[in-house]
């Protein structure tokens, strides 16, 4: 009987250690939190340095595209005659062809061509480098249909 209960006197001895190292060594502990609390700071030169944050900055907002003007055309004529379109230089040039005829538009002094046909407007978005007066025009009947100003 004595080998049993020198048996069992390990093994509760084994459990109770088992149990005081889990606690003992376990993350978060009393014990590893004292000892990081009170190790002795390391400085190095860069910690030394004074460190300096930048403000923040936000990226300017997007400017506002231009509005799109729709010129109209119908049988061949521009509806309402010769629409004027003015911008400054640097400005973006933005209109729209729509037509009831298959034809190509022609921004003169910029040489952009695009094709127009019914149900499939030409779209026109270009940055205003060159001044002047520059005509818009179906190409192939020769017919003016806008006028564009840029100014300085």
């Amino acid at each position: 009987m004595n080998d049993n209960r020198r048996n069992i006197a390990l093994l509760l001895a084994a459990a109770v250690a088992l149990v005081v190292g889990f606690l003992v060594l376990k993350p978060g502990s009393s014990d590893t939190t004292a000892t990081t609390a009170t190790a002795p700071a390391v400085t190095t030169p860069a910690a030394r340095t004074p460190t300096t944050t930048a403000p923040a900055t936000t990226a300017p907002p997007a400017p506002t595209p231009a509005p799109v003007t729709v010129i109209r055309v119908k049988g061949g004529e521009p509806v309402g005659g010769i629409k004027e379109l003015g911008a400054k230089k640097g400005d973006t040039v933005r209109f729209e062809v729509v037509a009831d005829v298959s034809e190509e538009v022609h921004t003169h002094g910029y040489d952009i061509l695009e094709n127009v046909a019914p149900g499939k407007p030409a779209m026109f978005d270009f940055p205003a480098k060159l001044e002047g007066v520059f005509e818009i025009e179906l190409e192939q009947s020769a017919t003016q249909i806008g006028k564009l100003t840029v100014s300085p």
